[in-house]
């Protein structure tokens, strides 16, 4: 969800956020009690809840349908970054004394963020919304999700489902709650009156989380970079980005997004890459597959986020052979202006020649700085 001037928040938005805020904070004074053993069987209860392959399958199904973003396919192995979610929250000890340092005669004590805002992305909410809960809870915090328009209903059913796990094991269904008819400045009044805000999405909502003026973690754009060097297994490498590409159309924040390959392998890893699928793009091509995917102020176009290959290179104007499943892109420049070096949000890569280590960690710094 992009930040643009707009309209402002209404008496009735206002209202609204301010009812989730008082259902929320009630929901924790119910939970201000519970001891290590509780918090973490309601852990439990969220994450496998939504982790079984039955109702993973359905809410990414629904996502999918929804937005028209992101794909179904390997959804089971998909729902076992929940249960790593949890298998870390559980490794933790979060009520009471977390801490003593006797030498010190310090003692601390954990206690609850307050209510947190959870801004969601529109690529994958059902991993972000679990994510959220499973600490949330762990914390004895409640939380308030501000969906994408485009995956409103994902949201209140997956909320749906989270508030029956809780409820289920006697916890008040309020620790979790939804909004049933976002907006951005209902989401700017709901990060403006809660405890703390985190916001994964469009740089510009994330910007808004940081002047909110509360606490905020942003999760910012997801633009990985992989370093392929002289002593790379080149086949091997190939194979672990196309997969990374592929993968629910290359719409998560830590899939290849650029490639810095060194000289001495660079042709050798290109042709291993096109050997794995990737279709190499000609200059033209480039030229009109950026015309598509970013509009004249330099923003993302949603048509072609997380959307397969093949239908953003029709878009484009060109076809890809069949077996081709992820495009790439020479690239030789880095910085804003030049936009496959920054957030693709798709099956299409850049890949970059460099050599030696200096002109290395040069590249990476700018890229980070895009």
């Amino acid at each position: 969800m992009n930040i643009q001037p707009g309209r402002a928040v209404t008496a009735e938005e206002k209202a609204a956020a301010q009812e989730h805020l008082n259902r929320a904070r009630a929901a924790m004074r119910s939970v201000d009690g519970y001891d290590q053993a509780t918090v973490d069987r309601l852990c439990r209860a969220v994450a496998w809840a939504t982790a079984n392959e039955q109702t993973f399958g359905r809410l990414t199904r629904m996502s999918v349908d929804e937005s028209g973003m992101g794909s179904a396919e390997g959804v089971p192995a998909r729902r076992w970054k929940i249960l790593g979610i949890l298998r870390d929250a559980l490794r933790t000890k979060s009520v009471g004394i977390i801490e003593d340092l006797p030498e010190k005669g310090i003692v601390k004590y954990a206690k609850p963020a307050g209510v947190i805002a959870g801004v969601l992305p529109v690529t994958n909410p059902l991993v972000t919304m679990v994510n959220m809960t499973i600490n949330a809870v762990k914390c004895r915090d409640a939380v308030i999700f501000s969906p994408h328009p485009l995956s409103r209903k994902t949201a209140l059913e997956i909320t749906r489902v989270l508030r029956t796990a809780l409820k289920k094991q006697g916890a008040p269904e309020d620790l979790v709650q939804c909004l049933a008819t976002p907006s951005i400045p209902l989401a700017q009044e709901l990060m403006a009156i809660c405890d703390l805000t985190i916001a994964t999405g469009g740089a510009g909502m994330v910007k808004a989380a940081y002047g909110s003026g509360k606490p905020a973690y942003g999760g910012g754009a997801g633009n990985a970079t992989v370093v392929i060097d002289e002593t790379a297994d080149v086949a091997d490498a190939a194979k672990s980005t196309r997969i990374s590409k592929t993968q629910n159309h290359g719409s998560g924040c830590s899939c290849d997004g650029n490639l810095l390959v060194e000289a001495n392998v660079y042709n050798r890893f290109l042709d291993a890459l096109q050997k794995e699928g990737g279709y190499l793009t000609s200059a033209d091509e480039k030229r009109r597959l950026e015309a598509v995917m970013w509009d004249r102020d330099g923003r993302r176009t949603l048509d072609t986020v997380a959307r397969p290959a093949a239908l953003i290179a029709e878009k484009a104007g060109f076809q890809l052979p069949e077996g081709k499943s992820f495009i790439i892109v020479k690239e030789d420049k880095i910085g804003k202006v030049h936009r496959f070096s920054s957030e693709k949000l798709s099956p299409v890569l850049a890949i970059f020649k460099y050599s030696g280590t200096d002109t290395l960690v040069d590249m990476v710094s700018a890229i980070f700085e895009v």
